[in-house]
């Protein structure tokens, strides 16, 4: 829709990178903010926020150009090209999970009550981001001929009657934090709003995937795809909660 935001002087600012940045710093701000009613002092969990702010987005990255391999196998360049966009939550937040432990013990953080918090801040992060998705067109949706579709561009400025994927996406990680935030107005024991955004993303990313516009190739593997995030994401948490004692 709108790949390149404005130029300043022959310099093109992109759209996607600067949804990304914008993301990050409403993402910091809400862990900033929530910090105390999650019992966590305001700047220990945001420095932490911010340390894991760079694996989650390496690892987004990492995990989206190996999912689409067969495209970037031919162009490595492309790879950490900043103006193509794409990125998956699973692999940044598998990633953080892994690195997390060491870093909140330094910082004397709940494991728990830190990834309640560091939920809500990947779910602001996530509306804004995947503004960015649609005005640069990556992860856009397959052709539809249907009620459910929007003239569309993809990433590479074709338009045509799409499924809205990034709007379905906005309109998930939007209802999740009503729900996520409606838990911690409740004060729902500690861990509540993890597991309950985690399944409630992953089965929400279950009924949209079908809707991307893929390869057959990559489509075939989406299942196994979130059946692994899942079971990463699990496994990693428990990992981190004994490693932590909290």
């Amino acid at each position: 829709m709108r790949r390149v935001l404005f130029h300043v002087g022959g310099l093109r600012i992109w759209a996607y990178p600067v949804m990304l940045y914008v993301g990050l710093v409403c993402g910091f701000y809400a862990m900033y903010a929530l910090a105390p009613r999650l019992g966590m002092g305001r700047v220990s969990a945001s420095m932490a926020a911010l340390i894991l702010f760079l694996p989650a987005v390496a690892g987004a990255r990492i995990w989206f150009v190996l999912d689409h391999w067969a495209v970037y196998r031919h162009d490595p360049r492309r790879i950490w090209r900043h103006s193509d966009g794409g990125m998956t939550l699973y692999g940044g937040l598998l990633l953080a999970l892994v690195l997390s432990p060491p870093l909140l013990a330094a910082l004397t953080l709940g494991f728990i009550a830190f990834w309640d918090g560091a939920t809500l801040t990947m779910l602001v992060g996530m509306i804004v981001t995947r503004v960015g998705c649609l005005l640069n067109g990556c992860c856009s949706g397959r052709r539809s001929e249907g009620w459910l579709g929007l003239r569309l561009p993809d990433h590479r400025g074709r338009w045509e009657r799409r499924y809205p994927v990034q709007l379905l996406e906005i309109a998930a990680a939007t209802a999740l934090l009503a729900v996520s935030t409606a838990l911690l107005a409740l004060d729902a024991p500690r861990g509540t709003i993890f597991v309950v955004a985690l399944t409630g993303y992953a089965g929400a990313r279950l009924a949209i995937d079908p809707l991307r516009q893929r390869p057959p190739t990559i489509a075939t593997g989406r299942r196994t795809a979130l059946a692994v995030f899942v079971i990463g994401a699990v496994l990693a948490s428990a990992v981190g909660y004994f490693a932590t004692g909290s």
